[in-house]
């Protein structure tokens, strides 16, 4: 039988299955990342029982898998994280009934083995995940320790709201400058550009007009996962101009780049090639 085969009554089991590299095995789990053992109550059999919650990490650090067992007997644990030889059995001891389902056990040094009722698979990563969501935290940490410089909005909120207030049009969610359907004024070449730093952009293009009140700004990593565009007040604009490099690791200009007022109407706008706009969606 194959390993999906011998425990489809795990819940979730798929979210191993689907892992590239391929998950060979409960063995490639060898060190405990966390563990958590509390209290619950079954309101099918009306008594108390406990859960473990257990992260387990692979040696390579390929891996870590949460798994959550539910009515947990004979639980032992050594005074150790390493488990050189981590394995869960479909148990065949009925005895108690259906609470001894599954055996879990150390099969090199016996340093962890309990029975339990059910497991679920609740939450896989792997290295490139792992390292991903490593790198939105400390993005988010240098974002609050940047005294709330900016929040972030949703896509769909500065979409509809580009319709409605500005009725304007854009072809996709996620719209960048070619996508914004604007009034028929024309963008300026910034001939020195590639030898400008982003503030020296930043002052080229507000040149044209300065922005003030509430701001939607899109630059490249607005596109990428766990970013959206970035809602600020036009003081801060300068800030995140000059800090956008060292949070995000890539300049504020480093492609197009989109200032958006509702309040004033208008739209700045810098294409990659070296081109500054200023659209008034209203005439004063």
């Amino acid at each position: 039988m194959t390993f999906g085969e011998t425990f489809h009554k795990i819940k979730g089991i798929e979210k191993l299955l689907g892992l590239k590299p391929e998950f060979y095995g409960w063995s490639c789990l060898s060190k405990i990342h966390s563990l958590y053992l509390y209290g619950d109550y079954d309101y099918e059999e009306w008594w108390e029982i406990q859960n473990l919650r257990l992260v387990m990490e692979s040696q390579d650090q390929e891996y870590r898998v949460t798994l959550l067992f539910r009515d947990v007997t004979s639980f032992f644990l050594a005074q150790s994280t390493e488990i050189s030889g981590f394995e869960i059995e479909c148990s065949e001891d009925h005895a108690f009934g259906d609470r001894r389902n599954f055996y879990i056990f150390d099969f090199e040094e016996g340093d962890i083995r309990f029975y339990c009722k059910e497991i679920e698979v609740e939450d896989v990563l792997n290295r490139e995940v792992m390292k991903a969501k490593a790198k939105k935290e400390v993005k988010e940490n240098e974002r609050r320790s940047s005294g709330m410089l900016y929040q972030i909005e949703t896509w769909r909120e500065v979409r509809e709201r580009f319709r409605e207030e500005l009725d304007g049009a854009v072809c996709r969610m996620k719209f960048g400058v070619d996508d914004i359907n604007v009034p028929g004024t024309a963008m300026i070449p910034v001939p020195d550009y590639e030898g400008l730093s982003d503030e020296e952009l930043y002052l080229r293009l507000t040149g044209l007009c300065e922005p003030a009140g509430e701001l939607y700004v899109i630059t490249d990593i607005c596109y990428k996962d766990g970013f959206e565009p970035f809602r600020l007040q036009a003081e801060n604009m300068e800030q995140l101009v000059s800090c956008h490099q060292h949070i995000f690791s890539e300049l504020f200009f480093d492609t197009d780049a989109i200032i958006i007022s509702f309040s004033m109407k208008r739209v700045w706008m810098f294409h990659h090639s070296g081109y500054i706009g200023l659209f008034c969606y209203k005439n004063d």
